[in-house]
């Protein structure tokens, strides 16, 4: 299963080759990780990068050919690399309703798997790349762990600004769905103007992305979500409606002091953010890159992924998971 496939069949098929072409690459790992990976692949996901990586070679000359199975298929690697540092990190154990890898194998052997993944990421890529895009894939992973630190360096900051919770989310979400447009766009043989564009289409895609996913963290249900709420909360991570409510009740800072905080109910902090506008306002900005998004795309020319591209958009922004 994956976020394309009861609307858009068609380009589920190749979603599930992508899928396929994952498994078959994991069945060459090492025998202590590849069944949990294994397992984990199988599992589930939305396959969004990869999907939006498809959807942009349609803006080109070719977009059935094996090398865009492969490059999608390694974006995906990329993510779930990802997936499974932060994890560790944040010490999450459940992700897409089953246990994490490290909480399977161990944080050792997780942060092994997870390195293990982002060299089959750039094996499978170089295959087919150009070193300009070699070059972009290796600026998009700076740009991730440099989002990772910066969320580590402002831990139980209740001081934290807009543009700086900007600024990460662009680094640890956006910038990998940039990357998936501009990479579709590239190898698809698109000039130089309709790849800048759909990058930040991507972009923006990304930026509404992940305040949904901060928005969920406080109004999602964790059966549905597929991994616990209020995490973000719980470890010190103030993402946007913790901002939008400190605009309208300041009060609210105190109780996010760690020494406070630690004895202090998080339900009790997030029934208070529910007296606010918060949630509604951090809807309300995912909504406006969204209309970026979509603004961007009307001066591309159509294609057959056009109107995909556009509903998916509107789609995530709705989500439930």
């Amino acid at each position: 299963m994956s976020f394309f496939d009861e609307k858009y069949p068609l380009l589920q098929v190749s979603v599930d080759k992508v899928k396929k072409k994952m498994l078959d690459e994991l069945q060459r790992s090492h025998p202590l990780i590849r069944e949990p990976l294994t397992q984990f692949v199988s599992g589930g996901g939305k396959y969004l990068r990869a999907g939006f990586y498809l959807l942009a070679t349609y803006f080109g000359e070719s977009h059935n050919d094996e090398k865009h199975i492969t490059i999608s298929a390694s974006i995906e690697m990329l993510h779930i690399a990802t997936m499974i540092h932060d994890d560790i990190i944040d010490n999450t154990v459940m992700r897409r309703k089953q246990k994490t890898i490290h909480s399977i194998l161990g944080k050792h052997k997780g942060v092994l798997v997870g390195d293990y993944l982002l060299s089959k990421t750039f094996e499978m890529t170089v295959e087919y790349a150009s070193h300009d895009e070699i070059k972009e894939l290796s600026k998009t992973i700076t740009k991730l762990c440099e989002s990772e630190l910066d969320q580590s360096r402002f831990i139980f900051y209740q001081s934290l600004s807009f543009r700086q919770y900007l600024k990460r989310i662009a680094g640890k979400t956006a910038s990998l769905f940039s990357l998936s447009m501009y990479l579709g766009a590239k190898q698809s043989g698109c000039d130089e103007k309709t790849v800048l564009r759909l990058s930040k289409v991507g972009y923006f895609i990304g930026m509404s992305f992940q305040i949904i996913d901060d928005l969920l963290d406080y109004t999602g249900d964790a059966k549905v979500f597929g991994k616990p709420v209020y995490n973000d909360l719980k470890e010190g991570i103030y993402t946007i409606p913790i901002l939008y409510a400190l605009q309208e009740k300041p009060s609210l800072k105190v109780l996010l002091e760690k020494k406070l905080f630690i004895t202090f109910p998080v339900k009790k902090i997030v029934s208070v953010i529910h007296t606010t506008k918060a949630l509604q306002r951090t809807k309300d900005l995912a909504l406006k890159y969204v209309e970026k998004a979509i603004k961007e795309l009307e001066l591309l020319p159509e294609t057959a992924a056009t109107c995909i591209i556009k509903q998916c958009t509107l789609d995530l922004v709705n989500r439930q998971y």
